[in-house]
């Protein structure tokens, strides 16, 4: 009885802790992705004010899979006007997000 106490202890501590780090994630891609792009014309003139940015796993996970886009990442933006995606190259050394990139909008991508 007592070991499995431990056990579940042990796996809500982890739950806890996963939590966290992507908590702690999500806030420094938002923050650095508000402070590399809010004053760009394109994601002004489309999204308007960023409102929120989180990383897109899923999708990033498979648009590296092409050769091109190795080092980016998709990050799912909300905007005063709109939402759309960000595919940002990774940072170098303590960068989170890179400078290069484009805007997704639906079908359509802008050069950032």
């Amino acid at each position: 009885m007592a070991t499995a106490a431990v056990g579940g202890l042990l796996v809500v501590s982890c739950l806890v802790c996963a939590g966290i780090t992507y908590i702690g994630i999500n806030y420094q891609v938002d923050s650095a992705i508000k402070e590399k792009f809010a004053d760009n014309a394109i994601v002004k003139e489309h999204l308007g004010e960023i409102q929120s940015a989180k990383i897109n796993a899923d999708e990033s996970s498979i648009l590296q899979q092409k050769e091109a886009f190795k080092k980016y990442i998709i990050y799912d933006v909300h905007g005063s006007k709109g939402d759309g995606q960000l595919i940002i190259q990774q940072g170098e050394q303590d960068g989170i997000v890179g400078d290069k990139g484009f805007l997704r909008l639906g079908e359509n991508d802008f050069d950032l």
